[in-house]
């Protein structure tokens, strides 16, 4: 599970190497079950001391707006210059995310007289 504070740069370590095909870049897929849609994040800058081991980004959410809460992340190689669904070529990773913060907080709920959504 990786963490993502908002309004402050995170340290994320992932092992994206062991099962990458070739050397296209990486992606990060963040999608959310509240709102089904999906953000995706270019994976530059990798920082690790050893990338065979392990790979490490800087990651700073506050752009991209996210809603806090939890996020399925999974992390794409992709080919050409943008990072989207229709350009991965290989998932390396998967797992859950928890986006921590300032961000607005929504919950739906539904029941027999309609769908209800607080923020």
């Amino acid at each position: 599970m990786i963490n993502l504070n908002q309004n402050t740069d995170n340290i994320v370590i992932f092992t994206l190497y062991e099962k990458s095909i070739g050397d296209n870049p990486y992606m990060l897929e963040l999608y959310s079950n509240q709102n089904k849609t999906s953000t995706f994040i270019k994976l530059t800058g990798d920082t690790s001391g050893n990338v065979l081991r392990y790979n490490q980004y800087i990651i700073n959410p506050t752009p991209l707006n996210l809603i806090s809460g939890g996020y399925d992340y999974r992390c794409h190689q992709y080919t050409g210059g943008t990072a989207t669904l229709s350009a991965s070529t290989n998932i390396v990773e998967s797992g859950k995310c928890e986006v921590i913060g300032t961000g607005t907080t929504t919950t739906t709920f539904e029941n027999n007289n309609g769908e209800y959504t607080f923020i």
